[in-house]
């Protein structure tokens, strides 16, 4: 995920705990998307995503002088596992005060056209399917597609070693593909 360069994310990262608003907002720029899709897929609500990836976001705007590179830690790595803790926050909030949505699309957006319409039930029916694999499964799945992590990335958000992260990502596509053909 480090697109830019370890060494560059490394550099923004140190300007950004200096205090160089430019460099927090470059950090910001780089992973907003990735982050943003991320939380999107394990909360299926464009709102939600939106409010809880402004809160990784400030989280890590708190918490970034505390954060030191280790070796087998790169940034991106440590930015997701705020955001997993975020996300874990939000569904135990929603476990006291409401039923966790079952909405997998935003009501906002309207299909013009019949191209759109079929994307949208693409979209719903992959959403549906990644929310019948188990919780390791589909985080592996959405970070190595979704949020476009590398397998030593994700080993380090999930807390898991590459070769586990690669068998959960391989039988989370194989279940996925016998989800979706059941749903057909």
């Amino acid at each position: 995920m480090d697109q830019p360069g370890n060494a560059h994310i490394d550099e923004l990262v140190i300007k950004a705990q200096d205090g160089c608003k430019n460099s927090f907002g470059a950090l910001y720029d780089i992973y907003l998307d990735a982050i943003y899709r991320y939380i999107f897929f394990r909360v299926s609500s464009t709102q939600v995503a939106e409010d809880l990836t402004g809160e990784v976001f400030f989280k890590v705007l708190k918490s970034l002088k505390k954060y030191k590179k280790r070796k087998n830690m790169p940034f991106s790595a440590w930015l997701f596992r705020i955001a997993k803790n975020i996300i874990i926050d939000y569904y135990r909030k929603q476990l006291h005060t409401e039923e966790i949505p079952e909405s997998l699309i935003d009501e906002s957006e309207t299909a013009d056209s019949q191209k759109e319409t079929v994307l949208t039930i693409e979209k719903k029916r992959l959403l549906m399917g990644i929310k019948q694999l188990p919780e390791m499964q589909a985080q592996s799945i959405i970070l190595k597609y979704f949020s476009d992590l590398k397998n030593s990335e994700i080993s380090q958000v999930l807390e898991k070693s590459e070769t586990a992260v690669r068998i959960l990502q391989s039988r989370g596509l194989k279940r996925l593909r016998e989800i979706l053909n059941e749903t057909k």
